[in-house]
This record gives structure tokens, sequence and C-alpha cells, in this order.
């Protein structure tokens, strides 16, 4: 009998969102397949005992070597390989084998540049907004996690459009919740400009006037994008808000707090999925919930304005 073989291709995932995808996605590929090939960030560090089935090839994230990698495509993944391409973009060069796109950034297909936060960035967005409408049908189909992602990408990719989501919900199993009364809120995000970080700090703002200060946690870093962290905290200073940062702790950490929450919080709007609902779906934790596209709101507190948020969070105190 011939081995069944997954050759995943991966190098621009490390971290976040994307490095639980990608987790989930070997855990549950490793019981279907009898050989995996991961081509990976250098950067990404994941326990080897964890995955018996997958070889790591990494490859350092320069341009340099992903054009490389692109380039020689044909040559590194093996003949008879079912293909995954897990980080967004789709190969330069079409491959013969039959392959898949996991699509997670909605930037991709719905309002490219709302993300902008300085030229950088908007660079990058171009090339890949490019790389993507150039290639994307050198791939045989597209998984995504929601039915607006389904309904977007419908409108450049001819091919079959796969819902999917590759969520290890084992990891959940041991967060346990206190029987403490809960002291804080949470949002769970990095520091992009579309995750709206500022309407949470606007309506502590509306908050601290009534001398009320409920704790928010944010999870991010001084380290990240600077201008979101600056505008935190000027506001932190002023209205002597309760914000604390939480950043550079193990994942179980980050799912602890969350299960101790009052509440999941959640102002983007912009998502292809929010992975942090799921998360906190299944602890059965409360979410506050700006109304959206791309979650449901069944079970959950929905706002829409700042003033509302500042409403639900003080009757939640």
């Amino acid at each position: 009998m011939n081995k069944k073989t997954l050759d995943v291709i991966a190098y621009n995932i490390h971290t976040g969102g994307g490095r639980v995808v990608l987790h989930g996605f070997l855990k549950e590929k490793s019981q279907e397949y009898d050989s995996i090939l991961c081509i990976c960030d250098a950067r990404l560090k994941f326990p080897s005992e964890l995955y018996p089935k997958v070889q790591f090839l990494p490859i350092h994230s320069t341009i340099r070597e992903r054009m490389d990698f692109e380039i020689n495509i044909r040559k590194i993944i093996r003949k008879d390989s079912k293909v995954y391409f897990l980080g967004n973009l789709p190969p330069i060069k079409k491959i013969t084998n039959k392959s898949t796109l996991f699509l997670q950034n909605r930037f991709l297909v719905d309002r490219p540049f709302f993300n902008f936060s300085g030229f950088k960035n908007l660079i990058q967005s171009a090339i890949e907004l490019i790389w993507f409408k150039l290639f994307i049908n050198h791939v045989s189909e597209i998984e995504v996690q929601t039915p607006i992602m389904a309904k977007k990408v419908k409108k450049s990719f001819n091919g079959k459009i796969l819902l999917k989501n590759y969520f290890d919900y084992d990891e959940l199993i041991p967060i346990k919740k206190s029987n403490e009364k809960s002291e804080y809120f949470i949002y769970i995000s990095a520091a992009f400009p579309h995750k709206n970080h500022w309407m949470i700090v606007a309506a502590l703002s509306i908050l601290a006037k009534k001398n009320l200060y409920p704790k928010m946690i944010f999870t991010i870093s001084p380290e990240e994008n600077g201008s979101v962290i600056k505008k935190i905290t000027k506001f932190q200073k002023k209205y002597k808000l309760n914000i604390d940062f939480l950043y550079n702790v193990p994942r179980s950490e980050v799912l602890e707090k969350l299960a101790n929450a009052k509440a999941l919080v959640w102002p983007s709007r912009f998502e292809s999925c929010g992975l942090p609902i799921l998360e906190a779906e299944y602890l059965k934790q409360k979410i506050i919930l700006i109304e959206n596209d791309f979650a449901p709101m069944k079970n959950h507190i929905p706002f829409k304005t700042t003033e509302e948020l500042a409403s639900v969070l003080e009757k939640a105190m």
C-alpha cells in the first residue's frame, strides 16, 4: 500500500492565530497521513515530539529565501503528495499535485488597505494582494473558516470553496474556571489598527468620567504596533484607566485568563473568523460582541457604538 503523504507550505506563519491554526492542522492531518513535510518559518518552535509524523523544513523570513522556495517548489514538494498552502498565498508556479489554499486573511478579498498603518505595511499589503490576484487559480480548491469569507472568495475564484476550521479543542480541556469572582475583562488580539482597541479605550474613558474603572486586559506588548500602544497609554494616563497588558506568556496562561474573565470583549468588525470567540464559546464564557458579519450574535451581548459598549461594561461590572 502506498503511503499517504502531505506537504504543507507555511513559511510565513510563526505566531498568533496562524500558529494556532498550524498546530490544529498538523494534529488533525497526522491522523490521516503517513508522512507530512512542513515547510515552515525558521522562527517557529514546535516540540518535535508533538508531531512524530512531521518533518520540518525551516525557511528564514527573508525575501530571498522565500522566493528561492517559490522558484524551486516543483523540486521540493513530493510527487504524489497532497499540498496545502496555509499562509494565505497561492504558489507562484502552478503544480500538478492536488492543492488546497487555506485562506484566513480577509484583506486579500475585501477592503485590502483597511489595515493600513504605515508605508511599509501598505507596500506589503499591495504585494500580497497582487500575488493573490495573479496566482489564485494555481490551487485546486480554497478552504475558508466562515460563510462570509466563502462569499468574498467566490468573486475571484472559480474552483471549489470549502468551509473548514483547524481548531484544537483538546487544548481547552485542561483550562478550568475559578470559583472566585472575576475582576477583569479581556480582549485577546494583536495590535493591528482594524482590531479596534481604541473603541474599548474610548468606552473606558466614558466610564472614568463617572468614576468607574473596570479592569481591562489587552494581550499586546509594547514591541508591537507603536501607534496603537501610544494611543492607548496616552488615554490610560489621562483618565487613570485600569488597563493591563499581557504578553510573552504561554498560550495556556492566556486561555486561563480568558476562562476566568468577566467576559471577552470583541470590538473588531472586520475578521475572517475571530478565533478567541470560538475559544470563549467553548469555555462557556460571556462574550460582549460588536455587531458583525462573521460571527453569529446569538447568545452574546451585542453593541454597536462606543456609548453602548460603555453601558454594557458598566452593567457587567
